[in-house]
Parts: C-alpha cells; structure tokens; sequence
C-alpha cells in the first residue's frame, strides 16, 4: 500500500468501473 501515482490512478479507475458496474 505505497502512495505511488500510479497507485492513485489505479485506485481512480478501479473507482470509477465499480462505481459504474454498481450503478451509484
């Protein structure tokens, strides 16, 4: 769990699609 930009994008894609694939 390091604070390494790619890490940040990952975790805003990975937001993004499931928040998609959820419907919210």
């Amino acid at each position: 769990m390091e604070n390494s930009p790619q890490n940040l994008e990952i975790d805003d894609e990975d937001l993004k699609q499931e928040g998609v694939q959820a419907g919210s």
